[in-house]
């Protein structure tokens, strides 16, 4: 995903992303010596994209999950690419006033999950990998900060267990009480490209309850 010029303001790079050409499936950069480079993907989403848009891209994963799949959807990318406003919109990034609240992947995503045909109450968990620590965001805090967890145990299949706090919500509603409760507890710092950008790497969990 292509992350519009418009939305860095007065930060926005000098040459306004001209050095950068997008079509559908491949990516051309300009260097500032002129050199270009291209890149393949499968699928690129320009800076007019919506929300909405993103998850009929990510549709397949979370259609997998109600009929009783595993998904994973990862963001990867630099520091201030949108990375967080996709996945969690505008309560990732502490912008604009609550009338002009943007949802992202993770509540259009829960929305189908929890309300939409076929769906069903899950079980929710939000931790964040912050200064070699895995941190729950749903748990209560100590010292004003997340409780870190403890890999110290192991399931049956010898993977490491973590003794997070799960939250059973059988609602969009209130699972958006969930999101916005972990969101908001999540590591954030300034950098140049965000006035509060998310320092931390973040594990959102759903687990059907059925």
């Amino acid at each position: 995903r292509v992350r519009p010029s418009e939305s860095y303001g007065a930060k926005a790079p000098a040459n306004d992303q001209g050095g950068l050409v997008a079509d559908s499936q491949e990516i051309t950069v300009e260097d500032p010596s002129g050199r270009s480079r291209k890149f393949r993907m499968d699928r690129i989403l320009d800076g007019g994209v919506s929300q909405e848009e993103v998850l009929g891209v990510a549709a397949p994963w979370v259609e997998s999950f109600t009929r009783g799949g595993t998904a994973c959807v990862l963001a990867y990318g630099a520091t201030g690419s949108g990375k967080t406003y996709t996945l969690q919109g505008s309560d990732g990034c502490g912008t604009g006033p609550a009338e002009q609240r943007v949802l992202g992947l993770s509540h259009h995503a829960l929305r189908r999950i929890i309300d939409g045909p076929g769906g069903g109450a899950v079980r929710l968990s939000i931790v964040e990998v912050y200064c070699d620590q895995i941190r729950d965001l749903l748990a209560l805090p100590q010292e004003g900060s997340p409780p870190a967890l403890q890999c110290s145990r192991r399931d049956a299949q010898g993977r490491m267990v973590l003794e997070e706090v799960e939250v059973e919500v059988d609602s969009f509603a209130k699972a958006e009480v969930v999101l916005q409760r972990g969101y908001a507890a999540r590591a954030t710092d300034a950098t140049l490209c965000n006035e509060r950008s998310s320092r931390s790497h973040i594990v959102l969990t759903a687990r059907s309850t059925t």
